[in-house]
């Protein structure tokens, strides 16, 4: 069947041995839910193997829970960059199934205000931004 398989080929004295040691079906995702206060992403679809391992945005979770082959839960990683990304899921840690979705895992920004409100041409004055939800990494 479709699947990409784990193949050990070895020589014993004059015998070579070939031995399929495990088959590993890509994960396909079919929707995402992210609730915010917990950091929880739940995840369906097809093809979750106990063993897998989810990113957001290159950052794997620090936490997943198998629940079916069809459903799983990871804890998302503290978000120190942008807000949107790309989820990805892995049977083997090695190959990525990309969500075809981009993530939304936060609340934007709001600019209330900036002083001062006018500056010279040049440059060289400090400005400082009013409002909420800034990432205080940046």
């Amino acid at each position: 069947p479709f699947g990409r398989y784990k193949v050990s080929v070895f020589q014993l004295g004059s015998l070579i041995v070939h031995s399929i040691l495990d088959v590993v079906h890509a994960a396909v995702i079919s929707a995402a839910v992210f609730h915010k206060a917990d950091r929880l992403l739940r995840i369906t679809g097809s093809n979750f193997l106990a063993n897998f391992a989810a990113k957001l945005g290159g950052d794997p979770c620090s936490l997943t829970w198998f629940t079916s082959s069809t459903a799983v839960e990871c804890l998302l990683p503290r978000r120190t960059h942008s807000l949107t990304s790309w989820l990805e899921v892995s049977n083997d840690g090695e190959e990525y199934t990309r969500f075809d979705k981009v993530m939304m895992t936060g609340e934007s920004a709001f600019l209330g205000g900036l002083t001062p409100s006018e500056g010279s041409a040049r440059g060289g004055q400090l400005v400082s931004l009013f409002g909420f939800g800034f990432d205080a990494s940046r």
